[in-house]
């Protein structure tokens, strides 16, 4: 029996390898090339130019070192001079590069153990690459493991052959796992990182909800039913936003499901934290009055402008429509993206005459007016001196009290007043010394102008370098100007200056 050369031996050993690890050899010939050359450099110096050839078919190693064709030589480890080039390469020049094969027998055993580490290197790399791009596919689906291993700040989770984390700060509140546990988690993030598990898993995101939903209720699962929002105190409560493209679907009572076995099964896998599904609606008055749940209001007011919404209650739902520690309000104003202010009719009546007068008073100095002119204007809907110039005669005519005459002195005032307000400001921009582009961005008033300018904020780069809340801030809040309009006006300068 003929026997097996150490090059049929390398070939056995990375067609096993290859099969095992689902690798391709390609990339071992590669690792068994790269052995070869650092095994060679432990004896000639890492400033040799080496390369290093494996047999695709025979598995035998040639190890070259890669030298320039001189004429006088300078440095031999990377140089040769022309007579012995020739020997090797009839046809080389000065200036040209050449391969001289060197013979690996003196160091085959270091090659041997430096080849058996980048192999291994190798596999746990590619494994590493094959797991990265199996998993990053799979962000925001749930997983099934078991509990590996227990330190203080994670947990290591099998799933599969692959390890995966979860951050103790990714439990619920007074979660507690033991070895061997098994586990169902959400893939909230993979990271490339050839050293610690790449797989990041959470119990806490609104992402694991989600995916609990579409685990139980088929109809999430097939998009019968959207889930369109979800706003969660892990462990606690949850408020769930669901809507139905099919009016034949109930989107609530099939998030329940038949004696709401559905919804339990969820709330036990979170270990009792409470879930109120709510049906959405675009409608923001009558979203808010089903998702303030388990409090009934009496009145819902939306303020689209400032994105905030005023529910007023009666004594006995006042409790129930804050919740424990504000629990209910905080959720139901991350669900909506509004804020939520919750009242008794009396605070809200209060609130509104305080206004109201606020208004009246503003107004009236504005236009040098009796106040009850002022409150009678401010009741007839007429709430900004700029509304007033802008009305018709004929409108302010026929408000109770008024007649032409005096329709035609309040507009007169109002008008000058404003273009009072308009000169000042202009004299002001043109003071601080603000960039002409500056007035090209929409939104953003003469009065915002000023504010930005005596802020120091005076270009379409200030703006841009802004973030939206910083603008909504120095502009004085969302009574001046609207998180989106804020928003909008920053993304307008980042487009006008960066391009993006």
């Amino acid at each position: 029996m003929k026997k097996k050369t150490i090059g049929s031996h390398v070939i056995d050993a990375i067609s096993t390898i290859a099969t095992e690890n689902n690798i391709s050899k390609s990339l071992l010939f590669s690792a068994i090339e790269n052995a070869f050359v650092m095994g060679a450099q432990k004896k000639y110096g890492t400033n040799v130019n080496m390369i290093a050839r494996c047999d695709r078919i025979t598995g035998d190693v040639k190890l070259f070192r890669i030298l320039n064709v001189v004429s006088e030589i300078s440095d031999r480890a990377k140089e040769i001079d022309l007579t012995r080039a020739k020997k090797i390469n009839k046809n080389v020049a000065v200036g040209d590069d050449i391969e001289e094969e060197i013979p690996s027998g003196d160091f085959d055993r270091v090659i041997v153990k430096k080849m058996s580490d980048v192999i291994n290197s190798c596999v746990i790399n590619a494994k590493k690459e094959q797991e990265y791009e199996i998993y990053h596919k799979r962000i925001g689906q749930i997983v099934h493991g078991s509990v590996k291993s227990i330190s203080p700040r994670e947990i290591i989770v099998w799933i599969g052959q692959t390890e995966a984390k979860m951050d103790i700060r990714d439990t619920l509140p007074n979660e507690r796992f033991n070895l061997g546990d098994k586990v169902i988690a959400c893939i909230q993030n993979v990271n490339q990182d050839m050293n610690n598990p790449q797989v990041c898993l959470s119990r806490k995101s609104n992402q694991f909800l989600e995916c609990l939903f579409k685990n139980e209720v088929p109809e999430c699962e097939d998009g019968l039913i959207n889930i369109v929002s979800i706003a969660r105190e892990p462990g606690f409560r949850a408020k769930v936003a669901v809507a139905s493209g099919d009016s034949r679907t109930d989107p609530v009572g099939a998030c329940i499901g038949p004696k709401g076995v559905r919804v339990k099964s969820i709330m036990e896998e979170l270990r009792g934290e409470k879930i109120d599904i709510i049906e959405y609606s675009q409608d923001m008055e009558l979203f808010v009055q089903r998702a303030i749940i388990p409090a009934r209001p009496s009145g819902v007011f939306v303020n689209h402008n400032l994105k905030s919404v005023d529910v007023v209650v009666d004594e006995e739902n006042l409790s129930l429509a804050i919740g424990r520690k504000g629990q209910n309000v905080r959720l139901l104003s991350r669900l909506t993206g509004y804020k939520i202010d919750v009242m008794l009719e009396s605070e809200r009546q209060d609130r509104s005459a305080k206004k109201f007068a606020e208004i009246a008073e503003r107004i009236s100095t504005q236009l040098n007016l009796d106040e009850i002119v002022g409150q009678v204007l401010v009741a007839s809907g007429f709430g900004k001196t700029e509304d007033i110039a802008n009305a018709e005669i004929d409108t302010l005519a026929a408000i109770e009290g008024f007649d032409s005459d005096v329709a035609n002195v309040i507009k007169n005032r109002a008008i000058e007043y404003i273009n009072h307000i308009n000169e000042s400001q202009d004299s002001q921009i043109n003071e601080l010394g603000m960039s002409p582009e500056v007035f090209e961005l929409p939104i953003l008033t003469k009065t915002m102008l000023v504010t930005l300018g005596q802020n120091d904020i005076k270009t379409v780069t200030d703006i841009a370098d802004l973030a939206s809340d910083e603008l909504v801030e120095i502009l004085g809040g969302e009574e001046v100007i609207s998180e989106k309009d804020a928003g909008d006006v920053v993304m307008i300068a980042r487009k006008f200056v960066y391009g993006i």
